[in-house]
């Protein structure tokens, strides 16, 4: 699988650290827990990218894929809510 070219663009744009917001955006697609506070800044700064979103509902949350991580993929991934 490879990584979307236009998701490391815009990271570049918005002056995220590559690696870092990398990491974030596999361990949402991936439902890896992270130590969040050690990447709050870059959290925040993919928010407001709008690359991906959460829709909750009462068993499960919705990821949407404004812009699909990999070149591969579709815009939606359902996840379970654990």
């Amino acid at each position: 699988m490879k990584i979307n070219p236009e998701i490391e663009i815009l990271l570049q744009q918005y002056n995220i650290d590559l690696d870092e917001g990398l990491l974030y955006l596999l361990s949402v697609h991936f439902k890896l827990n992270i130590d969040e506070r050690k990447f709050e800044q870059t959290i925040r700064q993919i928010n407001f990218t709008k690359i991906v979103d959460r829709e909750y509902t009462e068993d499960s949350v919705l990821i949407k894929w404004n812009m699909p991580l990999f070149v591969e993929e579709t815009k939606y991934k359902e996840i379970d809510d654990e």
